[in-house]
């Protein structure tokens, strides 16, 4: 009989595969992003019932702006543990309680979406957007530092230089969350349009994982 975990392979060379508890972390992320993405959309019920439909919509562009930065963001996390939990491949205690926070965080962007849609100028609310954008950011970074420190959880032939480009990319985008928080006393918009470049970050470094690790992608 095999030993849980690991995978006999042609030589008798042994390939470490995913630990079944990591599925069960994986499939407790999946519902509650399913949940916090459905929440969003309830925020872009009309308030009444207007006679100029049109321009009760137009007015209610904050909202909208709102849905689709919660919207993207929420998608670009779950792709990011998802892809995360690629390489992690037993799972602990310590592991357990960094993704449950990691999901309190998560849990919370639609209330933080909300505010922004409804004062979509105001500091505070520009601020709470991007300091839940932030936690969340750190979470998911604590959780591939935690996994990947020693190779504690993570297979020894994983790539170094796969290794400390995640860490690097994670640094830049907490860093990016923590700028434009600071930004948002002085000027909310340009915080706002530092928030949306995130997004472009994350594509952009998904093109550099394919092209110098695209054989270690699944």
């Amino acid at each position: 009989m095999e030993p849980a975990g690991l995978k006999i392979t042609g030589e008798g060379g042994v390939n470490l595969t995913q630990d079944p508890g990591t599925g069960h972390i994986q499939t407790l992320v999946d519902g509650v992003f399913a949940i916090a993405v459905t929440l969003l959309v309830l925020e872009l019920i009309p308030s009444g019932f207007q006679e100029d439909l049109f321009r009760e919509l137009v007015t209610m562009w904050p909202k909208f702006y709102a849905y689709l930065m919660g919207f993207l963001v929420l998608a670009i996390f779950w792709a990011l543990h998802h892809s995360v939990f690629r390489y992690i491949r037993r799972s602990d205690e310590i592991l357990l309680w960094l993704n449950i926070l990691f999901l309190m965080f998560v849990a919370l962007v639609p209330f933080s979406t909300a505010v922004l849609g409804q004062r979509i100028s105001s500091r505070i609310a520009v601020v709470l957007y991007g300091g839940n954008m932030l936690v969340v950011s750190l979470s998911l970074s604590g959780i591939w530092w935690y996994a990947t420190w020693r190779h504690r959880l993570v297979s020894r032939d994983i790539s170094p230089g796969l290794v400390r480009y995640r860490r690097i990319a994670f640094l830049v985008v907490s860093s990016g969350f923590a700028l434009g928080s600071g930004l948002a006393f002085a000027w909310p918009p340009l915080a706002l349009g530092l928030f949306s470049l995130m997004a472009l970050f994350y594509i952009a470094s998904r093109v550099i994982l394919y092209r110098h690790w695209g054989t270690e992608q699944s």
